[in-house]
């Protein structure tokens, strides 16, 4: 918690309006979030309903709880602040387009 609080202080003094429009109203952050952890929570305990799980069923069962928590944080977040995802995923998908030809060059070098 400490750290974190440094951390804040750090980027306010190096970035000043680093945090300009953090104090938006809390529901298009806190709704996708809540909405998230709680499909993540109930699918572990939909999958564990048969007593502590072996090695390789927590291994899956912490990659789809994870893949789910994207899927509905993403899906809950277009619904409430669709403004805010669009420049994201665009600015995303251009990255990935950036890296592509470079992996390629990487590979046929080898």
């Amino acid at each position: 918690m400490l750290l974190g609080a440094l951390l804040l202080v750090a980027v306010a003094r190096r970035r000043g309006g680093a945090f300009a429009g953090a104090g938006r109203p809390p529901v298009p952050v806190c709704w996708p979030s809540g909405t998230a952890a709680v499909v993540a929570v109930a699918t572990l305990w939909l999958l564990n309903a048969g007593g502590d799980p072996r090695r390789w069923t927590a291994l899956m069962q912490g990659m789809l709880s994870g893949v789910l928590v994207a899927v509905v944080f993403l899906a809950v977040v277009w619904l409430v602040d669709r403004q805010d995802l669009r420049p994201l995923l665009t600015g995303l998908g251009r990255r990935l387009r950036r890296a592509r030809p470079a992996d390629r060059k990487e590979e046929a070098s080898r």
